[in-house]
Parts: structure tokens; sequence; C-alpha cells
């Protein structure tokens, strides 16, 4: 269905960045009930180690922290099947995400042959 994304992003702290975002489902039953709102806060990391395996060792990396929350503009006595659907897709969308990142980051570093 239809859904708007709304960024905004700000410099934190120490070299932090923090994305807040937030969605609007216009074509969802009880859309117009509830946004969903993401923050991610990327920050450095002291170190990260890798898998065994080429490229592995310690490299300088982040730390991605991600939440979400199902803010309500209505009422209505599906509040916690709609919260727990959006919840659970979040989580498989940053699953995947992660997993897809993880990948990438891996190849990046794999020593050229």
């Amino acid at each position: 269905g239809d859904e708007a994304v709304v960024p905004s992003a700000a410099l934190a702290k120490r070299a932090t960045l923090a994305v807040q975002f937030s969605q609007v489902f216009a074509d969802t039953p009880y859309g117009d009930y509830f946004t969903v709102e993401h923050k991610w806060v990327v920050g450095p990391a002291e170190e990260v180690v890798l898998a065994e395996g080429e490229g592995a060792g310690d490299v300088p990396g982040c730390v991605v922290q991600c939440s979400v929350q199902v803010r309500f503009a209505k009422s209505t006595w599906l509040r916690s099947k709609i919260e727990s659907g959006c919840y659970e897709e979040c989580r498989e969308y940053y699953d995947t995400y992660q997993a897809m990142v993880a990948r990438a980051v891996a190849e990046e570093l794999r020593p050229a042959p």
C-alpha cells in the first residue's frame, strides 16, 4: 500500500549520527490511526571482530542501534494486534537488513586476489 516516510537526521555528541523517520500507511486498514516511528543511532565501536576466515581480525567499526515505536492518534480495540504486527515486520526487516550489511562489509574487507 501507499506509505509515506518522513526522514530527519542530526549529529549528536562524539561523532554519533541519529536518524529518525516516521511511516504512515494510508492504504492500510486503520492506517490513519497510527504511525510507526523509527530511530537509528550510529556510533563508533571500539573494534569489531570479524568471523574467522579471510579478512578475519579486528577492524574499526560502528554500532547501529535501532528502535521502533508505534504511536496512535486514535483509540482502537485492535491496538495490540497492530503493535505486534508492526514490531514483527520491523524485526524481520532489520534482521534481513543486518544480514545484507554484514555480507557487503565482509565482501568489501576481503583481500584482493
